[in-house]
């Protein structure tokens, strides 16, 4: 995968983040773009020309009581979009990260 400079400096913060909050998760490369799976699909990265994409497969299913994650086409998947690093709130995105892979779990 080619990724522009300032999207790879967020892809390797996602990286970091998603390693502390889910260490058993698995990453692979579905699609064309960089995916975690932990009992099933949990989220991917998708780079665009201006942001990095985070989505979250079941995202429709995660607490989100301040709106911040965006609906796409399907109705359970959910995104947000990061220009740099320092759109990464590493708290909030850990805290989604364990809850998607609770609900992988439960499945």
């Amino acid at each position: 995968i080619t990724l522009e400079p300032t999207a790879k400096l967020v892809v390797a913060e996602l990286r970091r983040i998603v390693r502390e909050a889910v260490p058993k998760a698995s990453e692979t490369i579905r699609w064309r773009n960089l995916c975690w799976e932990s009992d099933g699909i949990m989220c991917y990265a998708s780079s665009a020309k201006k942001h990095v994409t985070f989505g979250f497969f079941r995202g429709g299913e995660l607490t989100d009581p301040d709106r911040i994650l965006e609906s796409v086409k399907n109705k359970t998947e959910r995104v947000v979009k990061l220009k740099d690093v320092n759109d990464i709130n590493a708290a909030q995105l850990s805290a989604w990260l364990k809850e998607a892979a609770k609900l992988n779990a439960k499945k």
